[in-house]
């Protein structure tokens, strides 16, 4: 079962607090934890890992584990505006 998502690149000023309250709200399981990695080259950006407890009867995880299993990445909206998040499977 996957365990952890990435977002590979995120703005570094985007608090892990946002990161927790827009992914409780895709109702896809607890989060576990948020591991923010800076990123060298890019520095007013950062990578986020999310390790999950998947809720098997959310449509959504079934969307997302669909996508992961045949290579894709998923993109969450995270605000208004509809700017987005791309998210991936952590390896």
């Amino acid at each position: 079962m996957l365990k952890d998502v990435c977002i590979p690149r995120i703005h570094s000023r985007t608090s892990k607090e946002y990161i927790y309250n827009v992914f409780c709200k895709l109702r896809i399981g607890k989060i576990q934890r948020i591991t923010e990695i800076p990123l060298y080259n890019e520095q007013d950006y950062k990578r986020v890992f999310i390790k999950i407890h998947w809720n098997e009867l959310s449509k959504n995880t079934k969307y997302i584990q669909d996508r992961f299993s045949v290579g894709e990445n998923v993109k969450v909206v995270h605000d208004d505006s509809s700017n987005f998040w791309k998210i991936v499977k952590a390896e």
